[in-house]
């Protein structure tokens, strides 16, 4: 219990100094996240929030890559299934001018719009299904009924792709269209082209 007591919190120093860039790092950009701030939140959560910022706080960047970081909120936002949501590239205040990489601050003026829900799930065949139903029913990550979350649609792709590929397709692609239906609501198409 004491080795436990004492690794958790040695892990937890490790793991939060080797998210910033040290002097001898290899951040090699001109500048380092140290906060982050969201204007105008919404509905999220105090640990969505978290979330969201967790996606930039130690990124590396230069300032032609601002919209790479409004890229990782808008990201973030769409997981939460606001599909639709809005992030501007965000203004940018040094924290300290005369550090390598410079510390910096970023807010984001985010608009939400509203938030989706998966109404549907549907798959079309180009070739060979391969796989019975249950099998990929049951890698399939997004199911009716749940809010939409971009990330969930990557990862079944990713997955399937892999199963696929594992039993020896030779070319698979498997892409999804989201249509929205109504104002909350939105349907997640999956093709599957493949060849062995």
């Amino acid at each position: 219990m004491r080795l436990r007591t004492f690794l958790l919190p040695l892990l937890l120093v490790l793991s939060v100094r080797c998210a910033f860039p040290q002097s001898g790092d290899q951040c090699q950009h001109q500048f380092v996240v140290v906060s982050v701030s969201l204007e105008r939140m919404g509905h999220l959560s105090t640990s969505q929030q978290a979330s969201v910022k967790l996606r930039v706080i130690g990124q590396c960047f230069d300032s032609s890559d601002a919209h790479e970081m409004s890229q990782r909120v808008l990201e973030a936002y769409q997981n939460f299934g606001y599909l639709r949501a809005m992030v501007t590239d965000p203004a940018i205040k040094v924290m300290d001018d005369t550090r390598y990489p410079k510390p910096i601050s970023l807010t984001f003026d985010v608009e939400e719009g509203q938030q989706f829900m998966v109404a549907d799930v549907i798959w079309h065949w180009k070739g060979t299904a391969g796989f019975g139903d249950e099998q990929l029913w049951q890698l399939t990550s997004v199911r009716a009924g749940d809010l939409f979350d971009t990330s969930k649609v990557r990862e079944t792709i990713d997955g399937l792709t892999r199963l696929y590929s594992s039993q020896g397709y030779r070319e698979v692609a498997i892409v999804s269209q989201v249509k929205v239906l109504s104002p909350h609501k939105v349907q997640v198409d999956f093709s599957v082209k493949n060849e062995r």
